[in-house]
């Protein structure tokens, strides 16, 4: 899944979004590198990467409820 420069530090960050494609996009303009592009899983939850410009991996998703 991840190259060597994508690997993880050993932690993620993670954030819940109510409209995830315009916070991913303003993450993206703002300097993030989109490391998996944002796919629906099987239980409905939408979940997306990101690499902050430190290295950082983040996780933007929505809600689970």
């Amino acid at each position: 899944m991840f190259s060597n420069w994508y690997k993880p530090f050993g932690i993620e960050l993670a954030f819940t979004s109510k409209n995830i494609e315009l916070d991913f996009e303003k993450a993206k303009k703002a300097g993030a590198t989109e490391v998996e592009k944002i796919i629906t899983k099987p239980w409905g939850q939408k979940v997306g990467y990101l690499r902050d410009n430190n290295g950082f991996l983040i996780e933007v998703c929505t809600s689970m409820v």
